[in-house]
């Protein structure tokens, strides 16, 4: 149940309201960890999933971080985040820089987490994104 929940809505924003085609769900939905948000009724209102280390990739790296439309404006993207970084705290992945390619219009919120911009604007189908790094939390 929990996995519809996620896809639907990561479809829901990502997909139909950004217009950004791509395949989702990824193989590495497999290997991540995925932290939900959800009201007391039931409804999914935030999503995001932390993928570790793997093959050729070192650093963690945060990503499909969505906050449903219905519940915007209520400070859930810095819950979300919040609670992402105090997993990944503590978990075995010190010292590990964490990597997010966000959307450049969110480049303000990333930084006061911590994260800085690496290299410069690129497009990711129509929406620009940006490379952000933060280094380990201690």
């Amino acid at each position: 149940m929990e996995l519809f929940h996620a896809l639907k809505l990561r479809a829901e924003i990502f997909i139909l309201e950004q217009q950004d085609i791509y395949t989702d769900p990824d193989e590495l939905d497999l290997i991540a960890w995925h932290l939900l948000g959800y009201s007391d009724s039931g409804q999914l209102m935030a999503y995001g999933r932390v993928i570790p280390p793997h093959d050729t990739q070192i650093n963690l790296k945060l990503g499909r971080i969505v906050v449903d439309q219905a519940f915007r404006g209520l400070q859930l993207g810095q819950q979300l985040l919040i609670e992402m970084l105090a997993w990944i705290k503590g978990r075995e992945y010190q010292p590990l820089t964490i990597t997010i390619e966000a959307q450049f219009y969110l480049k303000d919120f990333y930084q006061k987490f911590g994260f800085n911009a690496v290299g410069e604007r690129y497009f990711m189908g129509a929406i620009p994104h940006i490379v952000m790094q933060r280094g380990p939390i201690l």
